[in-house]
Order: C-alpha cells, then structure tokens, then sequence
C-alpha cells in the first residue's frame, strides 16, 4: 500500500496542469476500465487487469496539452527524442521512469517473467490510446468479432484491450450531458491554446482549434461522435451487451449536440 500512494503521489505529479489531459482525464479513465472490467469478470487474469489499470491512470501522464502534429512542426524536444507516436512513447517512458523508483515500484513482489510481462501489456495498452490508428484497431476487432471471439486467444484478448483503452479514453463521451458538455470545453479550451500557438509561430491551424470557430463546435462535435466514438462503441458492446448503457448515453449526446444552438 505505500508503494501504491507513493506511486499515485509522483504520478499525480508528473501531470501538467491543462485543460483537458490532466490528472482528471487520468482519473475518468480509470474508473472507466475499473467498471468495464467489474462488468465484465472472468476475461481477463488478474496480471493483465492491474496491467490496465495502471495503463488507464498513466496513458497521459505528463502531456504537454499539445498535439503530436504541434510537437512536429515546431520541432519540440519530445518530437525529436521519441518515435511515433510521440506522445504515447513518451507517457510509456515517463511512467516506466516512475516505477523504477523504488519507493514507486507497485509491482515489487512479482516474479521476473511476471514483471516483464506486466511492463510489456502496460505499454501496449497505453500505445493503442493513439487515435489516429482506431480505423485499423476497429477493422481488426470488428473481424475477431465475425469469425467468433474466442477469450482464451491471446491476440484476442490483446485486440480487446486496445479496443478498451480507446473506449475509455472517449469516456467523456458518455458521460451524462451536463459533465459531457463541461467536459467538451475543457477539450477546446485546450485546442484554442493550441491554435493561439500556430498562429503565432505563423503556422496553419485545423479549423477545430480555432477560437473563431468556437460556435462551430456542436458541428464538430457531431461528426466526430458518429465517426469516431460511436462505432468503437458499437464494436465494444457487441462483445460485451452488458455495457450497452455507454452506446444508450453516448447516442443521447449526440442527439443533443445536434440540435444544440
């Protein structure tokens, strides 16, 4: 238990304090993968759960509140010292760094092939919170789920993982309309820096980051929960109907969104 709140103090610290991923979102994250994975008892070994969890509370610790586009026009020392993806790799590092710590290592009293195992499902989990790959992530569990899940598989269960990673780190969106929408902001809040940023670097900003596209937000919104979020819930809950609640909420903020003015 020390070296769990010692862990959890230096973890805490290492988040910067922005708008959107912060030690909050770490925090929504995990409750999420806590109640996913209370939901949905007997898929996984006891390893990978803790494995996930550590994941879900340290898949952004220490984000710059920018993104890796940013990071590589500007030529940021996180773009030059990690590969991609950038920020994914540097979280698995910051947090790899973390554990070393003695007083931080909360995976002291397993075995060697046990610790190694642990540290390789933890970065795994973590990478596939890159966004940009959940076209690939959703076309490989989406044929899983055609051909027959079968959990004993371990590729399987890796491709499940991911999928749930992704999913919990899209929590805000199916959170009821009220925190959902406060939460939404904070995500532009953290877009418009970024955007005030490139502009004065003179560098070209996507429309989304742009304060003066602020009411456009519902539109942005819109697209992309029913791009993006909703068919990775929709794959999540075929596997698992016992979490249909999240598609249920999710769907309600959608159509909020659209008629939002």
């Amino acid at each position: 238990m020390t070296e769990l709140c010692y862990f959890l103090t230096c973890l805490k610290a290492n988040y910067h304090h922005v708008e959107y991923h912060n030690y909050s979102h770490a925090l929504s994250h995990a409750q999420s993968m806590y109640w996913i994975l209370k939901k949905t008892p007997g898929v996984f070994t006891e390893l990978e759960m803790k494995a996930l969890m550590i994941a879900s509370i340290a898949h952004d610790v220490g984000h710059p509140g920018l993104n890796e586009t940013y990071l590589k026009k500007v030529r940021c020392t996180l773009a030059i010292m990690h590969n991609d993806p950038i920020l994914e790799e540097y979280h698995v590092q910051t947090l790899f760094l973390i554990l070393q710590d003695i007083r931080c290592n909360i995976f002291f009293d397993l075995e060697s092939d046990d610790y190694k195992q642990v540290l390789d499902d933890i970065k795994m989990a973590i990478l596939a919170t890159n966004l940009q790959k959940y076209k690939g992530q959703c076309e490989k569990m989406r044929h899983i789920v055609e051909t027959g899940v079968d959990f004993r598989k371990k590729h399987v269960r890796n491709s499940l993982k991911a999928l749930m990673m992704m999913a919990c780190d899209l929590c805000s969106s199916w959170k009821r309309w009220d925190e959902h929408k406060n939460i939404i902001w904070s995500i532009y809040k953290e877009y418009f820096n970024q955007g005030d940023k490139e502009a004065s670097f003179g560098i070209t900003t996507p429309e989304h980051m742009l304060r003066t596209n602020a009411e456009s937000i519902p539109k942005y919104q819109t697209s992309f929960l029913e791009n993006v979020v909703m068919p990775i819930l929709q794959l999540l809950t075929r596997i698992f109907p016992q979490l249909k609640e999240v598609l249920k909420t999710t769907h309600d903020n959608l159509e909020c969104w659209k008629t939002y003015h």
